[in-house]
């Protein structure tokens, strides 16, 4: 009997966990452009579905990984995401809070820092969005830089 009522507890608490867990928010994609217009480049890049850690409004990361595998620049200029962005929502606006780009020819780094991109979704735009070079003083790299324009549509 004593087993019998053990067995019953113990399905009773595995029940009550199972109704209580938190249910996991699914992965979605993002597809991005950014558009670089200063001399010397005058360059587009855009990707197509780079996955992320959640869905829009939760906060989410965007695999660097996977954007760098569709991404494409016209311009003769190649560009690298070197770290997994964080993209904060709030007020139908998204914030990139941190996001660091290597471009090639020549070999520059950059990074972005807070950049607001206005709402409301599913696409996200920011105009004149700073970038700092992330080694200043270095040759044929400007050290401050304005990117055209940042899209982001989940």
């Amino acid at each position: 009997m004593k087993l019998a009522s053990m067995l019953v507890g113990l399905a009773a608490g595995v029940s009550a966990i199972a109704f209580t867990a938190t249910p996991a928010h699914a992965a979605g994609t993002v597809s991005g452009t950014v558009s670089v217009n200063f001399s010397p480049w005058n360059v587009t890049c855009s990707w197509t579905n780079a996955t992320t850690s959640d869905v829009p409004p939760n906060t989410l990361t965007i695999s660097h990984t996977s954007i760098n595998s569709t991404i494409s620049c016209t311009g003769g200029i190649a560009l690298t995401v070197t770290s997994s962005p964080t993209v904060t929502f709030s007020g139908g606006n998204a914030t990139i809070v941190s996001i660091d780009v290597a471009v090639q020819t020549p070999s520059c780094a950059y990074r972005v820092s807070n950049a607001t991109l206005l709402g409301p979704g599913p696409t996200y735009t920011g105009t004149d969005v700073p970038a700092v070079e992330k080694d200043p003083k270095r040759f044929l790299c400007p050290d401050n830089v304005t990117m055209g324009t940042v899209s982001l549509a989940f």
